[in-house]
């Protein structure tokens, strides 16, 4: 079977403070309060920073330490759950419907559906091609699941698709690396 995931990669201190990265297939309410309740909403993932006051005033050492270091932050949201349900409800967008998981479906599906959101801590959207670190990574690979329920899934394969983010704010483009 292959999985479906999404990366990101950021510097944990891009922004003043923490912020959420939101992940959507398909169109999407334009009311950020309404985004982690969305149907289309495939997945998000938040970064807990310190503001540039607290790390001024030295209230955080180690937060200090860790924008000194650079400290990046990174996270993958598994795709294939909400794939899935597309398959499932046979739902069509922009012309494009899931028949299964291969990539002559999923890649035209994600090519035209697939979205991402950064918003900061007051609530408020950030565009994308204002965080230079942000990098966004579509891959897939293969899972083989276990006869026996104790043991793990076997993930190998792994191909990125460049296709998908090349081009976009934040996106890496074809022959980038994270």
């Amino acid at each position: 079977m292959t999985h479906w995931n999404v990366t990101f990669r950021v510097d944990k201190f891009s922004l003043d403070g923490s912020f959420m990265i939101y992940f959507f297939l398909g169109d999407f309410s334009p009311d950020i309060e309404n985004w982690i309740v969305d149907p289309h909403l495939a997945g998000s993932s938040g970064i807990f920073a310190s503001s540039r006051a607290a790390i001024d005033s030295r209230a955080c050492a180690n937060c200090a330490k860790q924008q000194a270091y650079g400290i990046k932050y990174m996270d993958t949201v598994a795709l294939t759950p909400a794939l899935l349900t597309y398959w499932d409800n046979q739902e069509e967008h922009y012309g494009c419907r899931i028949g299964d998981l291969s990539a002559d479906y999923v890649l035209p599906f994600l090519v035209r559906n697939l979205h991402w959101r950064v918003v900061n801590v007051h609530g408020e959207q950030v565009p994308c091609q204002t965080i230079p670190s942000l990098k966004v990574m579509v891959y897939s690979e293969t899972v083989t699941l276990p006869h026996d329920i104790a043991d793990k899934p076997q993930f190998e394969g792994q191909i990125v698709h460049y296709e998908v983010t090349n081009g976009r704010p934040g996106g890496i483009s074809t022959g980038e690396d994270m």
